[in-house]
């Protein structure tokens, strides 16, 4: 996880960059340039001073974004409690949809179900063609042990929209396999194992999925 956190803040990162350089800086610009490049170096609590100092001074970057780091730094430290409380204070200034997944994950961390399906939804929402927000809404319910027909449907629609992501069609295997329909399980776990799903038998362990 910490290293598609790191990779989210590259892509902030390349995306700053390019707002400075084509418009005039403000007090508290380089502030979060210094945020992120502490956050790239490990350096968290530093960067959470930098991003807050930010927060005080006039800057190009919005508040909602900034918060957003704040969120991802929590993160990056297992403290997903404040990590969703930043990222809630970030979307109530401007709802987006990977920020809704990311959220939705961060409650799922701490086995706030009811909250977790809430940003998830709110994400498919925004954008019901995209499958990752479907996925994880799948992969809550089979953690939360809710009906698997509604698992099931999640899932698929996340592997529609999404075919190439493999851990998807993992759990979509899962769920089959639960369900009952054997083939149509093995074939997803064929897929996934086809898409190099690294972690496929720590998650046929994790749901007791035995082998046949």
């Amino acid at each position: 996880m910490l290293k598609k956190l790191k990779k989210y803040f590259v892509f902030y990162a390349a995306a700053l960059t390019s707002i400075l350089f084509f418009s005039c800086t403000k007090p508290g610009d380089a502030s979060v340039q210094q945020g992120v490049t502490a956050f790239g170096a490990g350096k968290y609590e530093q960067a959470l001073a930098l991003f807050n100092e930010a927060l005080e001074k006039q800057t190009r970057y919005s508040d909602e974004l900034i918060y957003a780091f704040i969120s991802n730094v929590y993160s990056a430290q297992e403290d997903f409690e404040n990590a969703a409380l930043w990222m809630e204070k970030s979307l109530e200034k401007k709802p987006d949809y990977r920020n809704y997944v990311t959220l939705g994950m961060d409650w799922q961390t701490l086995k706030k179900y009811d909250k977790a399906e809430e940003a998830y939804l709110k994400a498919t929402e925004m954008n019901p063609q995209k499958g990752e927000a479907w996925a994880s809404l799948g992969m809550l319910y089979l953690e939360a042990e809710k009906p698997l027909e509604k698992t099931i449907e999640y899932l698929k629609k996340g592997a529609e929209f999404a075919p190439k992501i493999a851990v998807i069609h993992a759990y979509l295997g899962v769920a089959y396999s639960k369900n009952g329909q054997e083939n149509l399980a093995e074939e997803e776990f064929l897929t996934a194992e086809t898409l190099k799903c690294q972690n496929l038998e720590l998650i046929k362990q994790k749901f007791q999925v035995q082998e046949k």
